[in-house]
């Protein structure tokens, strides 16, 4: 499921306006265990991610309807994004170009990253 939001209210000088806030899940994908990446070479799942960290996607393991939406966003490998928050339930919320995508919690930990070096997106 994608959903995109596109707020047209007047925002302080102060806040970051975002150009757009897209939502991806998939609620018929089980939640199972998936086996976490070792971090050999620096590759994690992107649940062991903290706030605030800019990695790079390596890897997406889900299936090719998720894929596409997401490379659809520009979310694919090689990308460096930027971890904006986290839920109490696994769901995230990133940061790419300026746009933030949310991502279900049953799509996170199917998703292989590395600590970018830089720290820049």
């Amino acid at each position: 499921m994608t959903q995109a939001i596109d707020p047209q209210q007047q925002l302080s000088p102060k806040v970051t306006r975002f150009q757009e806030f897209v939502f991806v899940s998939d609620s018929a994908l089980k939640l199972t265990k998936l086996e976490e990446p070792t971090s050999s070479h620096g590759r994690v799942s992107l649940t062991q991610a903290k706030i605030g960290d800019v990695v790079t996607i390596k890897q997406i393991l889900a299936p090719q309807n998720i894929i596409r939406q997401l490379q659809n966003l520009k979310f694919k490998p090689k990308q460096k994004i930027q971890l904006v928050n986290k839920t109490d339930n696994g769901s995230v919320v990133v940061s790419i170009n300026n746009t933030l995508i949310g991502i279900g919690k049953e799509i996170v930990p199917r998703i292989v990253v590395t600590l970018a070096g830089d720290g820049k997106l």
